[in-house]
């Protein structure tokens, strides 16, 4: 009988201790939930907006049949202490060497980086020649515009973190040893004759650790390091700091750091330079704002007691530049605003011009020609053979901001990675010329923005695999002629040619 009681009691012991962790497992589950009653999520360190309250009939009346897929999208954003709890997971998981976020490798010591990189080092983002060439080619016209208006140009890609640093990538990753798209493009710069800085070499020439751990670019020691060989390409004395000049401050967050740990990331060791970027938001005592305040501005200009007037058009690795710069040139304009605008350099009165661009976006310059007028060239081509005519060509005009925009594609007859692309135009006056064209490819990219600006910041949430920009064709054209020009009843030629020879051309009546 006692033996009965005590199996009795133990059981009871059992079951409460069961109700008990049910109920605790309960209450846990059902905290995210009705903890929204006062602690709601409103806030996210993701590029994007918070699913709506959903709504049970849509704006015509009718009643809304997905309202419990946005029921479902408004609770996995908002629940309560999302974020924490989001950074709970993440650190957990990251002591075991994974990742609780798509848009970040967790590295090895510490180390994080953007998977939006991950193409570029496993080589499934190779570009096509005829890509590569088309780069080339539009930096050389750019060039051309700058030397027309007296202004030194130079072009430059800065590398990946992991191009720099891939022993703390992880090791399931493996890093192609074929040559990277920046490789394959020197040659086409080299043979158009653009000038350019490979900062992979000067990075890499470098013993010094000079990228954040938990960022996707280059601490202040890399930037300066990058600036001055920009600097000395031009023919200009690089920034000498000393040792005793630097700052060390344990307080910089990195980008993807955000996304990974969205409630507490963890501040990591940064440099500042006295008077460069020492101040609050990295300003510095040596220079000033013209326009705008922040280095993550799209557009500003800044001023100091150095000489002669600098635009840079770029994208977020020269924010650290813009300090070093801003000190070096009486003037300063960065623009992040795309497709870059080249008027920026005669408006500007610009001495000195800088392109740069993330090793991670070069399709970018593939397939986004700089907004500048079309060079005219002259051409020694017969056009009366009409054999030579390519129906499946095409070619639009439209009006846009000042400029007669042509754009078309090649006839796929015509598709040869080293054909040049010209625009005949009848003039007012009767004579006949002729326009070098910039070349395309076309591109379906979640970067690609129609006028404005490009958001280049990883804080974008998308797989870099499965969200990998797609070149669609490489044989597209633009030409910017000035002034809104009427071409109604007459006929515009699009002319492909190669080493000077006549591939083809296509004849439009407007």
């Amino acid at each position: 009988m006692v033996s009965v009681t005590k199996q009795s009691n133990s059981s009871r012991r059992l079951a409460s201790i069961e109700l008990v962790f049910i109920g605790v497992a309960l209450a846990m589950m059902l905290i995210p939930f009705i903890g929204m009653l006062w602690a709601p999520t409103e806030t996210t360190t993701e590029n994007r907006e918070l699913a709506a309250v959903p709504k049970l009939f849509t704006q015509d009346g009718g009643f809304n049949v997905n309202v419990l897929d946005d029921a479902g999208a408004y609770f996995e954003d908002h629940f309560a202490y999302r974020n924490t709890l989001v950074s709970a997971n993440a650190f957990l998981r990251a002591s075991l060497g994974s990742s609780a976020s798509d848009s970040v490798v967790v590295g090895k010591e510490g180390w994080l980086y953007y998977t939006g990189t991950l193409p570029d080092y496993l080589g499934q983002s190779t570009l096509s020649d005829r890509a590569l060439r088309n780069i080339a080619h539009n930096m050389a016209l750019m060039q051309g515009f700058a030397k027309a208006h007296d202004a030194q140009f130079v072009f430059t890609v800065a590398p990946n973190k992991n191009s720099m640093y891939p022993y703390y990538m992880p090791e399931y990753y493996i890093q192609t040893t074929q040559v990277g798209n920046w490789g394959r493009l020197k040659p086409y710069l080299d043979a158009y004759g653009v000038n350019y800085v490979d900062l992979f070499e000067v990075l890499g020439s470098n013993t010094e650790t000079l990228y954040y751990r938990q960022d996707t670019h280059w601490n202040n020691k890399g930037a300066l390091l990058g600036g001055n060989s920009l600097l000395t390409s031009y023919g200009l004395e690089p920034l000498s700091i000393e040792d005793n000049m630097w700052v060390e401050r344990n307080d910089y967050i990195g980008d993807v750091a955000r996304m990974l740990y969205p409630s507490n990331p963890t501040p990591e060791l940064a440099y500042y330079a006295r008077g460069y970027n020492d101040g609050p938001s990295q300003n510095g005592s040596l220079w000033e704002w013209i326009q705008g305040s922040s280095v993550e501005d799209d557009f500003s200009r800044t001023k100091s007691a150095g000489e002669g007037h600098l635009v840079v058009f770029r994208d977020s690795f020269a924010n650290a530049l813009i300090p070093y710069f801003s000190a070096t040139f009486a003037e300063s304009t960065f623009t992040k605003l795309v497709p870059y605008d080249a008027a920026t350099i005669s408006v500007q009165e610009a001495n000195y011009v800088v392109v740069e661009r993330a090793e991670r976006h070069l399709d970018y310059l593939a397939a986004n020609a700089p907004i500048m007028p079309a060079p005219m060239v002259k051409l020694d081509v017969d056009l009366a053979d009409a054999g030579m005519q390519s129906l499946g060509t095409t070619l639009q005009v439209i009006q846009d901001g000042g400029y007669t925009v042509i754009s078309g594609e090649l006839d796929e007859s015509l598709w040869d990675d080293d054909v040049d692309i010209y625009i005949e135009v009848p003039s007012d006056d009767g004579q006949i010329r002729f326009y070098e064209a910039s070349t395309l490819s076309s591109i379906d990219s979640p970067y690609k923005t129609s006028d404005t600006q490009l958001l280049d910041e990883p804080e974008e949430s998308i797989s870099a695999i499965q969200g990998q920009d797609k070149l669609e064709s490489d044989w597209g054209y633009v030409a910017y002629l000035v002034g809104d020009r009427d071409f109604s009843g007459k006929t515009l030629k699009a002319i492909a040619m190669k080493d000077g020879k006549l591939l083809g051309y296509a004849s439009f009546t407007i």
